[in-house]
């Protein structure tokens, strides 16, 4: 009894083995060849995200008045001045995604702090990430220029 017992036991871990390694071999076959994207691909995906993004930030504002009703007015009145000008400075950056980040500069300044890494998108190029109140925007720099690639909300 214990013999076929043994035995069953060793045939169960060899077809749990034999199911493993055939789903690895499945998995590990060869992947497709991915084109790097161009910058002008990279701009198109990033200005239909904006547009996605922009809809989410106006249900994120409509929500946040919706909880300030209940606060204190004086309060609710500066929370609400300190939003706009935080709103106008996102959706503004919103608006240069695919231009450089220079002319970004010229429309809502200089970013509180600065971030770059080898790029996952071109080669011999660096991503940057842009710090501002309230949001941050990714780049793409190059040797020639710095492109924004896109802007998101802080959580």
């Amino acid at each position: 009894m214990k013999k076929l017992l043994s035995v069953l036991l060793a045939l169960g871990t060899l077809f749990a083995l034999a199911g493993c390694s055939s789903a690895a071999e499945e998995t590990e076959a060869a992947p497709e060849a991915t084109a790097t994207p161009t910058i002008e691909e990279l701009q198109a995906a990033s200005e239909s995200d904006a547009e996605a993004l922009a809809r989410e930030f106006e249900s994120y504002a409509s929500s946040s008045t919706d909880a300030e009703a209940t606060a204190d007015e004086e309060t609710a009145d500066e929370e609400e001045a300190a939003e706009a000008t935080d709103t106008s400075a996102y959706e503004t950056a919103l608006e240069y995604i695919g231009l450089t980040v220079e002319e970004l500069y010229e429309a809502i300044g200089e970013p509180t702090e600065a971030q770059y890494a080898a790029s996952c998108l071109q080669k011999n190029a660096e991503d940057g990430q842009l710090f501002y109140d309230g949001f941050y925007i990714w780049s793409l720099r190059t040797e020639d220029s710095e492109i924004v690639y896109q802007v998101y909300l802080n959580d």
